[in-house]
């Protein structure tokens, strides 16, 4: 499967069908993803799909189409986080270290 983010949800392309499935954000369905916006999305070494959109991280199950947990990125100070601050796609990076953390790069503030 190849996975990508786009401003208009999470897009899934099954190479051998060709087929394309979409997710997006469902008003009032909590296991929706947050936002259509989707910033990234990663793989985790225990096959857990993490996605980050302008409101956070999320756990997504491929198998479902839902997210199973979100997670509300918080800076030093404690305040909210958005991954929206810097609009050109070069500057948003993710990663998982060798620790098993998720990384998430917003512009120039370095990792989170």
């Amino acid at each position: 499967m190849i996975w990508v983010a786009t401003d208009d949800g999470l897009r899934r392309l099954d190479p051998s069908t060709s087929k394309l499935n979409c997710y997006q954000h469902r008003q009032n369905d909590i296991s929706s993803i947050a936002s259509d916006l989707v910033k990234a999305v990663l793989e985790s070494r225990n096959g857990t799909l993490w996605v980050a959109t302008t409101l956070g991280l999320e756990a997504f199950d491929p198998g479902t189409g839902k997210t199973s947990g979100r997670v509300t990125l918080r800076g030093p100070s404690g305040a909210s986080l958005s991954l929206d601050g810097n609009k050109e796609p070069s500057s948003r990076t993710t990663q998982v270290s060798s620790g098993s953390r998720f990384l998430v790069n917003r512009n120039a503030a370095g990792f989170v």
